[in-house]
């Protein structure tokens, strides 16, 4: 029995290591931790009142309410709210979130590569996963709890893929949810991993979830509806969505190789004070597998050119590019891609492990621990209640964003438009035929 659950107790140790600071006393001082306080309070004033999809912030923006559930990412929201119903306070409901989605994604991440390799070899991936810079840094520096919880996603949905299971379309979904810009830039990377891997003969074409995986990334888009397309729909009516210039948020080449940490803002040039470094074990695996892997086959070469190509589009010389493919300007800071970084660069130690065998597992995770031991021990405010913000005017009276930039062009709350039923009416559908498609494939 121990034999076969050491991997799993292993995972959940290093996980629960790297998230226990968030299970101590106090609040870790984040970029956007209080605002994310102050929406879940305002998300729960909703849940409350019997408003199952809210949308509306009512308490904020000076008792006017502003639309902020309709157009920032709901899925925090609503994992918080299940701890906050429990009975936990909101300061420690955000903070057994953060710690749920760094866990799971290591626990996934673990999933996915042990479908494609070795124990050691899903091991080694899931902790460079788990401890990597980045991550760390949306735990305790950003405190950006929808991109941690959709880097826990991440693996998830590729985990499906290769179980060629109907949970890709519920993953894809609560992608959407968790972080839509860390979803757009996902999606790119998962559909090209679709098309070389898992590309089913034409004849087959029509024999999985409703005609392919191909078909589950649709049957995703429609479950999430419900956020999305009122989102861009409504989009006109209020300002700030699009307040970052992403030509001054390109980190430089030494940015991304020396080890550094901070936790001021990134700011135009090279004064910032927050690291963007992808970390010196996952260069030096990818470093070491492009020197000692001899046969380097398909699925190495696709993780190092999207690791050469993610590379190329966070330096300053690839601005050209991001001018001409317009999509990328929503991705607001060019340094989000290391969390595409994050992953591939863990598939590739992954990959060296495996073709080199244990004794590489056990080096490459004491170097790991070594360099990023110390990112997950950050400074924590003194025991706050939840009063110390909800009775604080400053944070309540604003609008839960950064300098208060997100303003409505209405004086209220429009009601349940047409688009919203609409977008309602897709999610229900795309549920009920997914849900139909498990219980089928369940009693076949």
């Amino acid at each position: 029995m121990l034999k076969k659950s050491w991997p799993w107790l292993l995972m959940l140790a290093i996980g629960l290591w790297a998230a226990w600071p968030l299970c101590q006393p106090g609040f870790i001082p984040t970029h956007d931790g209080e605002y994310h306080l102050i929406r879940f309070y305002e998300f729960d004033k909703n849940i409350r009142a019997g408003i199952w999809w809210p949308r509306w912030a009512p308490g904020l923006n000076h008792g006017l309410g502003v639309p902020l559930f309709n157009f920032f990412y709901p899925l925090p929201n609503f994992v918080a709210e299940i701890f906050y119903l429990l009975g936990f306070s909101l300061i420690t409901s955000f903070k057994l979130t953060m710690a749920f989605g760094l866990v799971t994604g290591g626990l996934f991440f673990y999933l996915w590569i042990k479908k494609i390799f070795n124990i050691p070899a899903a091991v080694v991936g899931a902790v460079f996963y788990t401890l990597a810079p980045y991550h760390l840094l949306n735990v305790y520096v950003r405190g950006s709890i929808g991109e941690v919880l959709a880097m826990a996603l991440f693996p998830a949905i590729l985990w499906a893929v290769e179980k060629k299971s109907w949970w890709l379309s519920i993953f894809l979904a609560l992608l959407i949810l968790a972080h839509n810009i860390l979803a757009l830039i996902f999606t790119p990377f998962l559909i090209s991993y679709m098309f070389l891997f898992h590309r089913p003969p034409p004849r087959r074409a029509s024999t999985h979830l409703g005609g392919g995986l191909v078909f589950s990334l649709f049957f995703g888009l429609g479950l999430s509806a419900i956020f999305w397309l009122p989102a861009l729909a409504e989009a006109k009516y209020v300002t700030g969505l699009q307040m970052i210039n992403f030509a001054d948020h390109f980190p430089t080449l030494w940015q991304l190789i020396l080890p550094s940490w901070g936790t001021g803002f990134s700011v135009p040039g090279i004064g910032d004070q927050m690291s963007f470094q992808i970390g010196l074990p996952h260069l030096l695996a990818v470093a070491l597998g492009i020197l000692l892997i001899k046969k380097k086959v398909i699925r190495y070469k696709f993780f190092l050119g999207w690791f050469l190509g993610l590379v190329c589009l966070l330096l300053p010389v690839s601005l050209p590019v991001w001018k001409i493919i317009k999509p990328l300007v929503f991705l607001q800071y060019p340094w989000r891609l290391l969390s595409l970084v994050v992953l591939v660069t863990s598939f590739l130690a992954a990959c060296l492990v495996s073709r080199k065998g244990s004794r590489w597992a056990v080096g490459l995770l004491l170097v790991a621990f070594i360099f990023y031991g110390g990112y997950s021990r950050p400074i924590v405010y003194p025991p706050r209640a939840d009063n110390f913000y909800l009775d604080n005017p400053d944070w309540t009276q604003g609008t839960a964003t950064l300098g208060n930039s997100f303003q409505t062009l209405w004086p209220a709350d429009p009601g349940n438009t047409p688009i919203r039923s609409l977008a309602t009416g897709v999610s229900l559908a795309s549920l009920i035929f997914i849900a139909s498609k498990a219980i089928l494939k369940r009693h076949a």
